[in-house]
């Protein structure tokens, strides 16, 4: 009997653990709970229904729970729908025993659905501002998700849910600005945590990815961090614009590639406004060329040609709200000639700091201020550093360029947002010009005034933009004001390759960028004197006076007088307002080559004299130029020279760059001396004993624009008054 007994009981026990096995693992199906899930379910919101096949029953003997699970049922909320693949809850089987039957939780795995529809139910169930943010950024896409739910005693969904599941062919538009498309991640909500992982999506035709990207809700606020980037992809217009790049019209990128990494961090609030916004970002820029016609460049960089190729930009950006950094490097290649730049940028509270490093090894490089060439396969490099804040002055620190044994320097340059000079601390100069000439000198700022010392300066760059009468400019003009004493000292100054002035010294006063007093003195060899004095009368008229034992530094860059020799310059000019009066004089020289006054010498068949011209040169005892200067307007009262071949005497203006009209009387040297001869029987040599032996010389007319000059000629027998005047004025004087 016990026997018995004991195998019932084990048969029993067999029976139960079967059972609960089979509870466990393979369950039992029942439309038993269906309402009850229904119930509870339109309890917690009442616009809230579903569709449920059998639910299944599974023992989870462990927690002492039974899982209850429906598969392919159908959420309906108001017109939308959601396919669910499956939802399940565990019951506690102590609260059923109890009659205190009711869900704990709650498991919903959907199927793939409308990510608005699903944002939309989100948003009704709880109406928190994360999915108020999400409806407004999120256009589009396909949502799978599986969604843990705690309900509390009275039904309500506890705040620890966890929603997580992946989305694909999303779309995102940002204030109407920002579209990205095709989106593919998976994500995770936890308690106000959104966590975004594998991200990818297409931003204006271009691919990004993401490893992480995370939302977190402190206060009113929500924090983002996380990264972003692309592999080599071609850029886009489009894309540029979206960052409001302004110059892109100046970019070519047709073939152009870029690659990026990036840390990013930022607050958004309520608003929808992005506060504390902090990027780390690495990028790459692939061959971009930049375009547009730039003389500047075109001075300083003669192989330009209206295009710099970038062949590689490395760019390293770190930002947040207090400071920028850029830093980085580029391959640029100007005609074919590769060189690199190095820059590192900083900014704080609208202060730019850079350091900006520049070689130039295979570019050819003209300074022609400064008389400075370098040529291509030579190398060298710039560094400029300086500070800048935008609508405020420029202040370069250092500006320092090096060539081998060539260098010049520049300390604390200082310009306004005009790009005009306010000061600088020193300018240091040792170099070698493209006249083979050495230049070594410095400038020191001591406020209020320069101070110029050096053992050489080449000047001929300076002599002949101050001798270019079509420059109608003032060096100065480079300082937005300069009101300074300039002192000079330089122990030789060449004029030009052959002529060098010693002990060049004097001073300078300038007044509103003008000079209103100088005196400058110096000798050259044999004791030869050059002065040069400006002095500014209180009449309001400023005297100029210039005076050289050598003539020639001075007149071999007009371009109408070739082989000029010898002489002694004497120049002085009165300037008021309106009007400069000027005269120059030049003693004992000699001409080869003045085109113009050849074809004259032709046309009257002089032809000997012309010979001369162009041959050996003619010699001259006074050049006289008398004439005055309004605007662009230059007056000829007169010019006079004799010579013992020949003498010359003209009058007329010149209308700079548009129109030349002179006039004027020619004489060879042998009649002049016939008439000096003969002066008690004037008479006759005015008229003349035989038909032609009266004629003197020619008189002439050269009119037209400057490179379209025309000149005629009529011979002439009788001087005139004011000839004959000028001639015995210069004779009586050269014999006192």
């Amino acid at each position: 009997m016990i026997k018995r007994f004991l195998l019932f009981f084990l048969f029993l026990i067999f029976l139960l653990i079967s059972f609960i096995g089979y509870l466990n693992f393979i369950g039992l199906e029942t439309n038993k709970f269906n309402s009850t899930i229904k119930n509870q379910i339109k309890s917690y919101d009442s616009r809230i229904s579903v569709d449920l096949n059998k639910v299944k029953l599974l023992l989870d003997i462990i927690n002492l729970s039974i899982k209850i699970q429906t598969k392919n049922p159908t959420l309906y909320f108001d017109d939308k729908i959601v396919n669910i693949e499956s939802i399940s809850s565990n019951i506690s089987i102590k609260s059923y025993l109890i009659n205190d039957f009711g869900i704990k939780n709650l498991f919903i795995k959907t199927k793939k659905n409308k990510i608005k529809d699903i944002i939309y139910i989100t948003r009704q169930i709880d109406n928190s501002p994360t999915y108020l943010i999400l409806s407004q950024f999120i256009k589009q896409g396909n949502i799978e998700a599986t969604i843990q739910l705690e309900f509390n005693a009275k039904g309500k969904i506890k705040s620890n849910y966890v929603i997580k599941g992946n989305i694909d062919d999303g779309k995102i538009k940002y204030l109407n600005n920002y579209s990205y498309d095709q989106i593919k991640l998976d994500f995770k909500y936890i308690k106000n945590d959104l966590e975004i992982k594998n991200i990818n999506l297409n931003l204006e035709n271009t691919k990004f990815n993401s490893d992480l990207i995370e939302i977190k809700k402190i206060n009113s606020d929500y924090f983002f961090q996380g990264s972003i980037n692309n592999n080599k992809t071609n850029f886009n217009l489009k894309l540029l614009k979206l960052f409001n790049l302004n110059e892109i019209n100046f970019f070519k990128i047709n073939n152009s590639e870029f690659e990026n990494s990036s840390k990013f961090s930022f607050k958004l609030n309520k608003k929808f406004k992005i506060k504390n916004l902090e990027v780390n970002s690495v990028l790459s820029i692939y061959d971009i060329d930049y375009v547009g016609d730039v003389k500047i460049l075109k001075n300083y960089l003669p192989d330009y040609k209206d295009k710099i190729n970038l062949k590689k930009i490395n760019l390293n950006i770190i930002y947040n709200k207090k400071n920028l950094k850029i830093s980085g490097d580029t391959i640029y290649k100007i005609n074919n000639n590769e060189d690199q730049i190095k820059f590192d940028i900083k900014s704080t509270k609208g202060i730019y700091n850079f350091d900006v490093n520049v070689d130039i090894n295979q570019n050819k490089l003209i300074l022609n201020e400064i008389s400075y060439l370098k040529d291509t396969q030579i190398k060298s490099n710039l560094n400029i550093v300086g500070k800048y804040e935008k609508n405020k002055n420029l202040i370069l620190k250092k500006i320092i360029y090096s060539e081998s044994n060539n260098n010049f320097s520049i300390n604390e340059l200082k310009l306004n947002p005009k790009n005009k000079i306010l000061n600088f601390k020193k300018a240091t100069f040792n170099y070698l010009t493209n006249n083979n000439i050495i230049n070594q000198f410095n400038i020191i700022y001591d406020k209020p005034n320069y101070f110029i010392s050096g053992k050489s300066y080449d000047s001929i760059k300076l002599i002949e933009n101050i001798t270019d009468t079509e420059k109608q400019t003032n060096f100065f003009d480079i300082f937005k004001e300069i009101n300074s004493k300039i002192s000079i000292d330089l122990k030789k100054v060449y004029l030009d390759k052959d002529t060098i002035a010693l002990n060049l010294n004097g001073n300078l006063k300038l007044k509103k960028n003008n000079i209103v007093d100088l005196n400058l003195n110096s000798i050259f060899s044999k004791n030869d004197k050059f002065f040069l004095t400006i002095k500014s009368l209180q009449s309001n008229e400023k005297v100029t006076t210039l005076y050289s034992d050598r003539a020639l530094p001075f007149v071999r860059n007009f371009k109408f007088i070739k082989g000029f020799e010898d002489g002694v310059l004497d120049y002085s000019s009165t300037q008021n307002t309106n009007k400069t009066v000027s005269q120059i004089k030049i003693y004992d020289f000699k001409v080869k080559k003045v085109p113009i006054l050849a074809k004259l010498l032709t046309l009257a068949s002089l032809q000997g004299i012309a010979d001369l011209l162009t041959g050996e040169g003619i010699r001259f005892d006074e050049f006289e130029m008398n004439y005055s200067t309004k605007d662009k307007l230059i007056t000829i009262d007169e010019i006079y020279s004799i010579g013992p071949s020949i003498s010359i005497l003209m009058e007329g203006y010149i209308q700079s760059n548009e129109l030349i009209s002179l006039r004027g009387t020619l004489v060879p040297a042998t009649t002049i001396n016939k008439f000096i001869g003969k002066i008690k029987v004037i008479g006759k040599i005015l008229v003349g004993k035989k038909k032609g032996e009266g004629v003197f010389g020619v008189s002439f007319k050269i009119k037209g624009p400057p490179k379209n000059l025309k000149t005629t000629v009529n011979p002439i027998k009788t001087l005139t008054p004011r000839f004959i005047t000028r001639t015995l004025e210069k004779i009586k004087k050269s014999n006192q």
